[in-house]
């Protein structure tokens, strides 16, 4: 056993005998040799008595950081999450063009919870279908060069038709953000062990979002005929959007 090993009492004791030696053969008259054992058995208790405490305290320190590890990937993933379905200023989607049975149509791509998803915006024809209908009623600025029979190369060298696509890409996104994350029904509090148990995600379920039926936010909210204009929600994003992506 290393002599520097002082956490085993039966160990300590045979190091307190051999240093009452060592002073005995310097100075066989040395009164302070039974001195030392007393005063090193009384220093051990009380180094073994702070060593739990420190043990405890080490151990506690550990599970924290785990708890700490865990809590900083929920906040990752709401931020992120939240970002996507609140702030489409501040993340990417890629259009990616498809050709299947001989009909062109896009795909909006995006890189959210660690795994790139793609949502269909719709063929060609029906995606310009939609912008026409967005500039009728306002809803985005106007395109005036955008027809039916507008190719894929003509989409990619117009910044307007592409940002128009991506707007409505963007939307598809939020609803697929909606069909698949899920609440669970009981009340969300903050204790780490019962957090994942409180709340979680079911991104590949497909089901509808559900909320507890007595939350007060539910209660409090717009009835479907207090609802906000989305045409003007939409026009003031898009033009917002659009001045940061130009």
């Amino acid at each position: 056993m290393d002599n520097s090993d002082i956490s085993n009492k039966k160990h300590v004791k045979f190091l307190i005998e051999k240093a009452k030696e060592e002073m005995l053969c310097y100075n066989p008259n040395d009164l302070n040799s039974e001195q030392i054992e007393h005063v090193a058995l009384k220093i051990y208790d009380n180094y073994i008595k702070t060593k739990i405490k420190n043990d405890k305290i080490n151990a506690k320190i550990v599970k924290m950081h785990a708890e700490k590890k865990e809590y900083d990937e929920l906040l990752n993933n709401y931020t992120d999450t939240l970002t996507r379905l609140l702030c489409p200023n501040n993340f990417s989607l890629t259009l990616v063009y498809k050709l299947h049975n001989n009909i062109p149509y896009i795909k909006g791509r995006v890189y959210w919870d660690n795994k790139q998803r793609e949502v269909q915006i719709g063929s060609i024809p029906a995606t310009v279908d939609k912008i026409i209908q967005l500039n009728k009623e306002g809803v985005i600025s106007r395109i005036d060069d955008i027809n039916e029979n507008i190719s894929w190369k003509d989409i990619k060298s117009n910044n307007k038709i592409k940002d128009a696509i991506k707007y409505i890409g963007k939307i598809k996104f939020k609803q697929y953000l909606l069909k698949n994350i899920t609440f669970s029904e009981k009340n969300v509090n903050f204790k780490t062990k019962q957090l994942k148990d409180k709340l979680s995600f079911d991104f590949d379920s497909g089901k509808n979002l559900a909320f507890k039926a007595n939350d007060s936010s539910i209660k409090n909210s717009p009835s479907s005929k207090e609802k906000v204009s989305p045409k003007k929600i939409s026009f003031n994003w898009y033009k917002e959007w659009r001045n940061n992506n130009e």
